[in-house]
C-alpha cells in the first residue's frame, strides 16, 4: 500500500526520505519497500527532524505550556478523586475530565490508573 500510495502521489520517480532507524518501520518492511519501489530512490533521513526540534518557537512553547497546565489539572483532579472504594476507572475519568476542563485535547492514550499488584504493569489498562 505504501508503494502504491507513493505512485498515486506522483513520487514513484523521486527521491523519498525515510527514517531507517525507526522502531515502527522494521527491517522486513524496509526490504519489501526497497524491492518494490524500483523507479525511485529511497534515502535514509535519520536525524533531520531532530535538528528542527532543538529550538522551540514561541508558538511551540505556548502549546507546551498549555499542555502542561492541562496535565497538572488532570493530575490534581485524579489525586483529589483518590479515596477508599473509588475505582481506577472513576479516577481515570476524573483525570480526563480535569484535563478537558482545563482546555486539554484528547490524548493519544487515556490516563493509566493502576493500583495494587497491577501497579507493576506498565501501560496497564
Amino acid at each position: 500500500m505504501l508503494v502504491e500510495s507513493l505512485r498515486e502521489f506522483g513520487l514513484s520517480g523521486k527521491r523519498v526520505g525515510y527514517e531507517r532507524n525507526s522502531y515502527f518501520f522494521p527491517a522486513y518492511q524496509q526490504d519489501r519497500i526497497h524491492t518494490t519501489f524500483l523507479s525511485g530512490e529511497l534515502v535514509d533521513c535519520f536525524g533531520i527532524v531532530e535538528q528542527g526540534r532543538v529550538r522551540k518557537s514561541a508558538v511551540e512553547i505556548e502549546i507546551m505550556r498549555r499542555a502542561a497546565q492541562a496535565t497538572e489539572a488532570g493530575m490534581r483532579a485524579g489525586i483529589e478523586a483518590c479515596a477508599p472504594g473509588v475505582t481506577e476507572n472513576e479516577i481515570g475519568a476524573a483525570i480526563s475530565s480535569g484535563m478537558f476542563a482545563a482546555g486539554g485535547e484528547p490524548p493519544a492514550v487515556l490516563p493509566y490508573v493502576a493500583s495494587g499488584p497491577r501497579s507493576m504493569i506498565g501501560h496497564a489498562t
